[in-house]
């Protein structure tokens, strides 16, 4: 499968962000053709619920995670991730910086994102947290806490990347229990390029994924049965 076969998919979805994908079966927002975006703790992927194209997760405050997401094509691909409307690479609001970092996989590489980036060698983790002590709060990206976003962008002959604008906003009248925060310091050296994305066209990725997270709970109270009792 290559790029273009992804974006046909898009299209022939009608795919948003949190619209169908392509496998068949229940539409999933985490799964469009052969990309997958997971989110994992202790090793282990976190279970999706795929309900009306969103697909959610449950976390519990104190959790470390991480998020994963292989490129099934046969191009090298640029990643523009997303947690709580912040860039991992610089822990900035993406709507706001004239340009920004992510991850350049080569074909079958798994770009593994550990948490906020502080230099070359370390990150500080990816941690379930309430959502007053979330680095969202601090920085103010509010109404993104409890979304993660993966936009997969070609590269040009120029080696330049396109940077995906975020337009999500979650919604509801259940408060937002879980955010992420800055957890204790990993070692987590570069394994891939970070090259610079320059937001020329931000609302034609050739794939967008999105997981939300909360506290089961607090999914259960929003309609979501399958997290109730968890």
């Amino acid at each position: 499968m290559d790029l273009r076969d992804v974006r046909t998919c898009l299209v022939m979805a009608c795919v948003v962000l949190g619209g169908a994908g392509c496998s068949g079966g229940e539409p999933c927002g985490h799964r469009v053709g052969g990309w997958e975006l997971e989110v994992a703790v202790d090793g282990r992927p976190l279970e999706v619920v795929c309900r009306a194209g969103r697909s959610c997760i449950a976390g519990r405050p104190g959790q470390l995670y991480q998020v994963r997401l292989r490129n099934p094509t046969q191009q090298t691909v640029g990643v523009m991730l997303t947690v709580d409307g912040l860039s991992p690479h610089s822990r900035e609001r993406t709507e706001v910086v004239p340009f920004r970092r992510g991850m350049i996989l080569q074909p079958g590489a798994v770009g593994t994102w550990r948490g906020w980036r502080l230099n070359q060698d370390e990150v500080e983790a990816f941690v379930f947290d309430r959502v007053e002590d979330s680095l969202a709060t601090r920085v103010g990206t509010i109404p993104q806490i409890g979304l993660i976003e993966a936009a997969v962008y070609p590269r040009d002959d120029q080696k330049v990347l396109y940077a995906h604008r975020s337009m999500s906003r979650l919604t509801g009248r259940v408060p937002q229990r879980l955010g992420t925060g800055a957890g204790p310091r990993l070692r987590d050296p570069v394994r891939y390029y970070l090259g610079s994305f320059f937001p020329e066209d931000p609302e034609r990725p050739a794939a967008r994924l999105a997981l939300r997270y909360d506290a089961a709970e607090a999914l259960c109270a929003r309609g979501e049965a399958a997290f109730c009792g968890r």
